[in-house]
């Protein structure tokens, strides 16, 4: 009741003062909702209603508002609205800016519910918000030898020498060939087939290669014969001494 009083002024209050300031607890208010529902008698009508309720839905707290300033808009259009007071808790939370309301999620539960402690954690934290430095600088402490300690890594030679820029030569025309239109004539002798320069190791002749030469089969045909001639001899002298025996 008392944040009611505090935020009503002129005629408003000439309206509140008997009930609020009486002696006698029966005739006082008995919650802030009472001293609503009789101002609402005196000075708003069904419309004028219903565009303050509108108006406190449209609320919403500004990024460079604080949260003292956007705290005395919302209860202002609470006021007008005839929002009831055990809302006002659930409103708020949601019509805050998210840098105030995601720090301080894990506190809600604290809260209970609580309209008065929720609005005394977020103006504190608000103004610690505020006032707490971006950022700050330190420059470098100098050593006991008076030198900073900040030690400067030379820059290499090549930095400072001159950029060399190579540019790609142009590419020479190909002289264009001349073609002539006389067919070539073809040789009438066939080449080999098979033309080498090198000499066979098997009897030092030219012609042909080593695996293609001739020569060892001829040996082995002579071979061949050699040995049939020798096997003729011996079995004609293994029957020689057969007929001599008998």
């Amino acid at each position: 009741m008392a944040l009611v009083w505090g935020h009503i002024t002129g005629t408003a209050k000439e309206y509140l003062e008997p009930q609020y300031l009486a002696e006698s607890e029966e005739e006082r208010f008995l919650c802030a909702e009472d001293m609503i529902l009789l101002l609402k008698s005196y000075f708003i009508s069904g419309n004028e209603q219903a565009e303050s309720r509108a108006a406190f839905h449209r609320l919403s707290m500004g990024r460079k508002e604080t949260f003292t300033e956007f705290k005395a808009h919302f209860i202002s259009a609470a006021v007008k609205g005839s929002v009831s007071r055990s809302e006002w808790f659930f409103y708020l939370w949601e019509k805050i800016i998210p840098a105030l309301r995601a720090p301080n999620l894990g506190f809600k539960h604290l809260w209970a519910g609580s309209f008065e402690k929720m609005v005394q954690h977020l103006t504190a934290f608000d103004i610690e918000r505020r006032n707490a430095p971006v950022g700050t600088y330190s420059e470098p402490k100098p050593s006991q030898a008076g030198v900073s300690s900040t030690k400067q890594i030379p820059r290499p030679i090549r930095d400072f020498q001159p950029r060399t820029y190579y540019t790609r030569p142009e590419p020479t025309p190909t002289p264009y060939r001349v073609h002539s239109s006389t067919p070539r004539l073809l040789s009438k002798t066939p080449a080999p087939d098979n033309v080498t320069t090198e000499n066979c190791y098997h009897y030092g002749k030219p012609g042909h290669y080593a695996n293609n030469c001739p020569v060892p089969r001829v040996r082995e045909i002579q071979a061949e014969k050699e040995e049939y001639e020798d096997a003729l001899e011996y079995h004609s002298d293994q029957s020689r001494s057969g007929n001599d025996e008998a």
